[in-house]
């Protein structure tokens, strides 16, 4: 009788359900908040990423603050934040989002797409100070780097394989806290990956501290680096023990970088 009196087959009624339940779960996923993404972020982050004061929707948002929680437990905040979730990556099955961040003096600005164990950076131009690197790679804090990294790439691609593209980083102002003179320059940073290997360059910009050198990273035997460091006669003195940490001592005042099959450890 119910059958009969709603007018629908009894043995097409579940579909009926399951599509009523389908287009329900859509609309949600459609219409849900701002809220919806702070609550991904952190989920998917293990709690060291949120957002304060999300507004908007989940698929074209932003936030007042996009903060990073430190391994001490205090907060850094990346500045405000714009997202907008893209439809077509989804079809591929791969979530890809345009993310513009700002902090007043600098903006940032990629997509960002992640998808069956890989992460994606599409058309990235990113300013962020080199400290943070030291809380999701703690090994840093010895050295307790300062200045600003400037990344840059068109596409570039992270998985457990390796990476793949190429990528060029600046650090501006250059810092560390075990050495007696700061800032000691500009560096540059070419990165080319072929999913097995990343080719690596290193090239001084200007500075007290003159760097160059090259060498390959790979998940299997990890960073290996041949270069070289030459102070500015200048501070000679000053940079004479720090120069000892980086390498061995060669003929006029240059010192040799030699780093073999060391694995990084976040």
């Amino acid at each position: 009788m119910i059958a009969e009196a709603t007018g629908l087959p009894r043995n097409r009624r579940p579909l009926y359900a399951l599509a009523g339940i389908g287009l329900y779960v859509a609309s949600l996923i459609v219409t849900a908040p701002a809220s919806m993404m702070e609550w991904m972020l952190t989920h998917l982050t293990n709690n060291r990423v949120f957002l304060v004061q999300p507004e908007g929707g989940l698929w074209h948002g932003k936030a007042r603050k996009l903060m990073i929680k430190a391994a001490d437990g205090g907060l850094k905040s990346m500045g405000s934040v714009n997202w907008e979730i893209l439809l077509l990556p989804l079809l591929k099955l791969e979530l890809a989002a345009m993310v513009e961040v700002a902090d007043g003096q600098n903006a940032s600005s990629s997509i960002i797409a992640a998808g069956f164990g890989k992460l994606r950076l599409h058309q990235m131009r990113a300013t962020m100070p080199v400290s943070l690197l030291s809380e999701f790679m703690p090994t840093w804090k010895t050295w307790k780097p300062n200045g600003a990294l400037k990344i840059r790439t068109d596409e570039f691609t992270l998985s457990q394989q390796g990476v793949r593209g190429t990528a060029e980083l600046e650090w501006r102002d250059a810092s560390l806290g075990l050495s007696q003179v700061n800032p000691l320059g500009d560096y540059r940073v070419n990165i080319q990956g072929d999913q097995k290997i990343a080719k690596i360059s290193v090239s001084t910009i200007s500075g007290v501290l003159r760097l160059v050198g090259k060498g390959e990273w790979s998940v299997s035997d990890g960073l290996s680096f041949r270069g070289t460091a030459l102070g500015d006669p200048s501070k000679k003195v000053e940079l004479r023990d720090f120069l000892r940490l980086l390498g061995s001592e060669q003929s006029n005042d240059v010192y040799q970088i030699a780093i073999s099959h060391v694995k990084l450890r976040k």
